[in-house]
């Protein structure tokens, strides 16, 4: 099975947004959050406790929900920007999956990784993201006679750590 593209600023940040909301990191990312929205409304109830509600405790209360309504335009951004500030250059991606070994040839140098390095893969409705990395393989660039459906299953007989999210919907946009 064979995969095969051109690794581009659209494809960077669409898998860093599957990476951001499905990767090891995103329990920890989403506690974080409630942290801190328990934080600001403890905030807010404290002083209204002590003193009321007062117009200082409305721009909080905005600065929160414009930060909330905006988080995914801005990590979109965030993302654009650090590929492009990388300042790479083109590169061609191909992924040769067999029953042995994962081969991962960029820009005709070629790495042979054994299936037991892989720790993780999560399978998106796009692609699937391999771990550590994460690598991104897009099902739209499945090369050959090769389903996204056989590579489901060849990733699933490989790696411990499988996890179909393939109806997962990116919360995060990233309009590109």
């Amino acid at each position: 099975m064979q995969v095969a593209y051109r690794w581009s600023r659209a494809q960077f940040v669409r898998a860093s947004l599957y990476d951001y909301e499905l990767g090891p990191n995103s329990r920890r990312r989403k506690v974080v959050t409630m942290v801190v929205i328990i934080a600001i409304l403890g905030t807010l109830g404290l002083n209204y406790a002590h003193r009321g509600f007062a117009q200082s405790d409305l721009v909080l209360v905005a600065v929160g929900l414009l930060w909330y309504a905006m988080r995914g335009k801005l990590l979109a951004w965030s993302f654009r920007r650090a590929f492009d500030r990388a300042q790479s250059t083109p590169m061609s991606l191909q992924f040769d999956l067999s029953e042995d070994e994962l081969a991962t040839t960029v820009n005709d140098q070629t790495n042979r990784m054994p299936w037991s390095q892989l720790k993780r893969v999560v399978r998106t409705p796009e692609g699937f993201l391999l771990y550590p990395g994460p690598m991104w393989l897009p099902v739209a660039h499945l090369q050959g006679e090769a389903s996204a459906e056989q590579m489901a299953a060849l990733l699933q007989r490989k790696v411990d750590d499988y996890q179909d999210r393939q109806h997962h919907k990116l919360k995060l946009k990233d309009d590109d």
